[in-house]
């Protein structure tokens, strides 16, 4: 178990805000070993372990998650602020086996807060993309109010995806 400091939180669409994470010990990069499309489970004080999918590249500084406020822990993460921290448990699931797909086209389709998984591909990617062929992001959500990342589709566009 890591003791994860919340360094900045930002709002990303309708109940839905980005998280980021650096483990207590570290200072320059996270250290924390995992995939794109691996999950981390999270724990805070009084709640059950939650599940969310990292949305940073594995050689992003900071970790980052994406948080729909629902119930349990989701609900309590959505109303922390910089400074508090939370429990990370493990990480989970086989990730994207991106190398297996190098030098050929990739499609990344998501909806809602799916695109966390999605971004944390696309963010690996981009910065070994002369390793892979075209990219294409299929992303919708259920209206423009619930659209995440809206920030960085221009940046994803001038990358050429």
């Amino acid at each position: 178990m890591r003791s994860l400091i919340i360094t900045e939180v930002r709002d990303q669409a309708r109940g839905t805000r980005s998280f980021d994470l650096m483990p207590e010990e570290c200072e320059e990069k996270h250290g924390v070993t995992f995939a794109p499309g691996q999950v981390a489970v999270l724990q805070v004080e009084g709640e059950a372990p939650a599940y969310f999918a990292f949305a940073s590249a594995p050689e992003d500084p900071e970790l980052e998650v994406l948080v729909k406020q629902k119930i349990g822990a989701s609900n309590v993460i959505f109303e922390m602020k910089a400074g508090e921290r939370i429990q990370l448990l493990d990480v989970t699931g086989h990730g994207f086996a991106l190398n297996d797909y190098q030098n050929k086209d990739l499609v990344f389709v998501a909806m809602g807060t799916g695109v966390a998984p999605l971004r944390s591909a696309l963010r690996h990617v981009l910065k070994r993309q002369e390793s892979f062929g075209q990219l294409v992001v299929l992303y919708g959500a259920r209206t423009p109010d619930d659209f995440c990342y809206r920030d960085e589709t221009q940046d994803w566009e001038d990358a050429g995806v």
